[in-house]
């Protein structure tokens, strides 16, 4: 019994490993290279044994080494993957470009190649002189430049160096006013790489993905990174180092808004996107629901992406879609995201219907709208009984109390209404209403009851009951839509206090207006807090308890904000 859980187990890695796909490759460790110097070609099979080797012809290039034979087997969440590598070090002696041709294996039988791959070897600068600070520099690079609400500019903070870096400190990162943030993981390995001659070990220090959130041109300013850079001496057991400091370029990043003529089935989706659908059953009848699962991926803001629309044939109702999973994740150095849709129909008669889930984006790389269709869903529809699309009736048995025998009378007391008490109290209070407008009428003569500041204390109690209403009209636990609610709420009311015009307004522009208008700091410092933590909600998620704390806080900056606008309009009409 023992022999065959063995062998079962054996049978099953080995099922395992052959999941993924087979490959065979070449790479490089760098494209460009300079003269004299070195370069290390790999030949990777993965997933598959291999044998029978032939690598290709290296002319002109000069093999100092190889090739280094490596095998490694890996097993991840249940999944098993195997490589096997020939790696070759070369030297570059004539300058041009090269192609270094196909290797060759026999897997199961077959020969498999790999691609060829192409190195430029270019000339070294030998005027250049060797100074300081062109051993190492700090550069700021970005995926984009120009790029759209909602598209994805990864920007690294990339370290070129001659020397022995070993430590690295960004001392005043931006704070990236525009844009949501999301740390990258970045490799620990150098590449190489040829500035104007010279060749520079690569590396990016810290490398962030940048979501813009509105339209704009936005400054990344300078940052100052300090290097610890190795003396080639120790003490005791670690390395002398000899700290530096080096300042790194900004840049100009400019959001564009979106392409005009938007196609109505537009998601809202910006970057580079792909979709998949599939559906539970192809044959049901009417009292069944038809349940389509849209899986949507790509590299732009999630919270842009709205559920796809697509046409239905006559005879389907659609309702609304429910978001199942919204995940993200790094894949090389982006962020990926997938979103998942489910979409329930119902088919009102029988009959052969066609499906073909569809999704429109924008396409930065062509600035084209691009629409993508799924693999066409086919449904057989059969007449159901009705049953399931009828409400369920309950007959409801209602018992009479029996009749009663005997008749008892009772002596009527006199009625409130029409008594002379009842004359007596409305008397009372004809008189008092008169009385109560005359006196109000004196206060308000008198300064002691101020008629602005009642009409400022409805107009708050206005907007905060508006937002009552709103916030309630949302399915409980959706506290990512809280936030925006009353962050919508919070920016059109100091708007429309301060300014009045029909325009979107940035969150600088607002901390500016109320400064403009002599808001105290403290106020200000409220609405910057309730901002930032508003846009971090949007990722990172909020809890319920620090969702009742961001109401708090919007309560109490519109309270305050009425308050002083009162008291300056009070210091001035005494003036």
């Amino acid at each position: 019994m023992k022999i065959i859980e063995s062998v079962i187990i054996v049978v099953l890695l080995t099922i395992c490993v052959s999941l993924d796909a087979q490959k065979f490759y070449a790479k490089s460790d760098v494209k460009k290279v300079l003269q004299g110097s070195y370069v290390k070609v790999e030949f990777v099979l993965e997933n598959a044994e291999g044998n029978s080797f032939s690598p290709p012809k290296f002319d002109p290039f000069r093999r100092i080494s190889g090739p280094a034979v490596s095998t490694s087997m890996s097993y991840t969440n249940g999944r098993g993957s195997s490589t096997q590598s020939y790696t070759y070090t070369l030297l570059a002696e004539k300058v041009g470009n090269y192609t270094i041709g196909s290797a060759s294996m026999i897997v199961d039988g077959k020969k498999v190649t790999s691609s060829p791959i192409v190195i430029q070897v270019v000339k070294g600068n030998p005027n250049k002189k060797q100074e300081t600070q062109e051993q190492y520099f700090v550069k700021i690079v970005a995926s984009d430049s120009t790029a759209y609400v909602g598209q994805q500019i990864v920007l690294n903070y990339m370290l070129y160096t001659k020397l022995d870096v070993r430590q690295y400190n960004v001392l005043n990162e931006s704070e990236y006013d525009g844009f949501f943030k999301q740390d990258l993981n970045v490799p620990r390995q150098y590449e190489r790489d040829i500035i104007n001659g010279v060749e520079y070990y690569v590396k990016p220090l810290k490398r962030v993905a940048l979501f813009p959130q509105r339209v704009g041109t936005y400054q990344i300013p300078d940052v100052n990174v300090t290097l610890g850079i190795s003396t080639g001496q120790r003490r005791g057991f670690f390395q002398t180092l000899d700290n530096r400091t080096v300042r790194a370029e900004g840049m100009t990043i400019t959001v564009a808004d979106m392409l005009p003529d938007q196609p109505e089935s537009f998601s809202g989706a910006v970057g580079n996107y792909s979709i998949q659908a599939v559906s539970n059953t192809r044959s049901l009848t009417t009292d069944d629901a038809i349940a389509i699962s849209m899986k949507v991926n790509g590299d732009g803001d999630p919270k842009y992406v709205n559920p796809p629309e697509f046409d239905l044939p006559e005879g389907l109702e659609l309702y609304d879609p429910n978001v199942v999973r919204d995940e993200s994740n790094q894949v090389g150095d982006r962020l990926r995201h997938t979103k998942e849709f489910e979409y329930l129909i119902v088919a009102q008669k029988s009959g052969r219907y066609f499906i073909t889930p569809e999704l429109t984006y924008l396409d930065p790389d062509s600035n084209k709208y691009i629409t993508l269709k799924a693999r066409r869903l086919n449904f057989n529809v059969r007449q159901g009984t009705g049953v399931a699309n009828k409400p369920i009736e309950v007959e409801e048995k209602i018992e009479l109390s029996p009749l009663a025998t005997k008749t008892r009378l009772r002596e009527s007391k006199p009625m409130f209404f029409g008594s002379s008490l009842y004359f007596l109290l409305l008397g009372l209070i004809a008189a008092i209403i008169p009385g109560l407008f005359f006196y109000r009428q004196k206060l308000v003569k008198s300064g002691a009851f101020d008629l602005d500041f009642q009409r400022k204390k409805k107009a708050r109690l206005q907007v905060l009951n508006q937002l009552d209403a709103e916030l309630k009209a949302l399915p409980p636990g959706e506290n990512k839509l809280r936030i925006e609610v009353m962050s919508t709420k919070l920016n059109a009311y100091i708007t429309q206090k301060f300014d009045n015009k029909e325009r979107q307004f940035t969150e600088q522009e607002i901390l500016t207006l109320l400064t403009e208008n002599t808001i105290d700091n403290g106020t200000i410092e409220k609405v910057e807090s309730f901002q930032n933590k508003a846009q971090m909600s949007i990722y990172a998620g909020m809890s319920d308890e620090n969702s009742q704390k961001m109401y708090d806080l919007i309560v109490d900056i519109i309270t305050a904000i009425d308050q002083q606008v009162i008291d300056q309009s009070a210091m001035g009409s005494k003036k």
